[in-house]
């Protein structure tokens, strides 16, 4: 692959860090962060110095930025591989968080993979700005990137927004807010696109699954797609730890392996860890035998669920695997259980069959269309599944126009799903 870049890009970068470094400084003794001015001061810099021009290479280079959790960056698998189809000489650059680097890692359709650290649109504008500038001055400015794409909605997408301005890109693609404002007044910052991006995409209401829409950006571009399917890879380390994890539990042949993992993004998102014993207890009747997953902040829930199981029936692995290890042992089993949460996208993504719980209820599916509609935006893609969802929205819930269909912090419409719903799908999985 071709790596010769523009000639007129200027080899010292202090000048472009130190007038972002000194805006952001007068930002910060003003209270305030004016994107107006700053896109006015950065911009001239960027051209002096031979960005924003015409690369001299024949191939392009290209930046994806997703700054987002594990199953957000699963669900970008297809939009990578299609894209790297679609530019077999482009030089591509990935950029995730440094929580999920390791998952993203061995991505073969990528050039290489870069973490920065996890950025909100609600933390201060400052420390957003000065990770990324630092992150750019290392990573990017040298790269002298032609395309950025940002396939992520509006929502929550300010930190990846400015790094696509501050990556020096050329084109700058992303979605529109417009899109956002056309299912509901969330919270979003209108003015972003105006300064950050300068190729907008507002795609049909039709097109809601998060994979669809990715793949919707490249062809928004101009380019084609042919397959759709999520995927992820492992190494062979990866799968020797998980097999000699697993070993143990092998009783007989009838034994079924269940991979479970009982975290998600929000408490709303979590089922009830009672529940889930409940269900347990009876599927280890059935020849269930379960290798519990997950990171640090489940080793409690863990802890409840070995503790309330026979021994010879359940193996607890939460906080004692790398993501890629624990993604290795949902490839082993042979069903996988939990929330909506990144170890489902990854089960998907494995192609195993799925029992997934969400607190979005069936009577708010015609009012929470497109982007509020937490489950037809990520069920689980192309993949053998059976979703449990409340059949009514609780209390306040039910006219509530919200995310995901429950306005609560604390898990409240999804304990309505029974444990008897979990293992009749259990079964029902099992016999095929």
């Amino acid at each position: 692959m071709s790596t010769k870049r523009c000639q007129n890009v200027h080899p010292d970068f202090s000048p472009l860090y130190d007038c972002c470094s000194d805006f952001m400084w007068k930002a910060k003794v003003a209270g305030h962060f004016d994107l107006a001015k700053f896109h006015a001061t950065m911009e001239p810099v960027f051209k002096r110095l031979g960005f924003r021009e015409q690369s001299a290479s024949p191939a392009p280079s290209i930046l994806v930025s997703y700054i987002g959790r594990a199953g957000d960056n699963i669900l970008t698998t297809p939009m990578l591989r299609e894209l790297r189809r679609n530019q077999p000489q482009a030089h591509i650059t990935f950029v995730t968080t440094s929580a999920v680097y390791s998952l993203m890692e061995l991505c073969p359709y990528v050039d290489e993979v870069l973490h920065i650290p996890y950025l909100s649109s609600r933390q201060d504008d400052s420390f957003v700005l000065q990770t990324i500038i630092s992150f750019a001055r290392e990573h990017l400015w040298k790269r002298h990137y032609d395309i950025c794409i940002l396939p992520q909605w509006p929502s929550d997408n300010r930190p990846s927004r400015l790094l696509s301005y501050l990556s020096g890109s050329r084109e700058r693609w992303g979605y529109s807010d417009t899109a956002q404002k056309l299912y509901a007044p969330l919270n979003i910052f209108p003015t972003d696109e105006l300064y950050l991006l300068n190729h907008t995409i507002c795609n049909p209401p039709e097109i809601i699954h998060e994979v669809c829409r990715y793949l919707y950006m490249l062809e928004a571009m101009g380019m084609s797609v042919s397959e759709r399917h999520t995927e992820l890879w492992l190494s062979q380390q990866d799968r020797e730890r998980a097999e000699a994890l697993l070993t143990p539990l092998r009783r007989s042949a009838g034994d079924i392996f269940v991979a479970i993992s009982t975290g998600a993004g929000d408490n709303s998102r979590q089922y009830p860890i009672e529940k889930w014993l409940a269900a347990m207890k009876e599927i280890t009747a059935l020849g269930g035998r379960f290798i519990i997953i997950g990171g640090p902040s489940e080793i409690e829930n863990g802890k409840y669920l070995e503790k309330g199981l026979p021994k010879d029936t359940v193996m607890n692995l939460t906080g004692q695997t790398t993501l890629r290890e624990s993604v290795a042992i949902i490839e082993a089993s042979g069903l996988f259980m939990g929330n909506d949460s990144g170890m489902m996208h990854a089960a998907a993504a494995c192609q195993r069959p799925i029992i997934a719980v969400y607190r979005e209820a069936l009577d708010k599916e015609p009012v929470a269309t497109g982007l509020l509609s937490e489950f037809r935006r990520f069920e689980p893609y192309m993949a053998n599944y059976i979703a449990l969802r409340p059949e009514h929205a609780l209390g306040d819930c039910r006219t509530a126009i919200c995310y995901g269909g429950c306005q609560s912090l604390t898990a409240h419409c999804i304990c309505q799903v029974e444990p008897e719903e979990i293992i009749e799908a259990f079964r029902i999985l099992t016999s095929n």
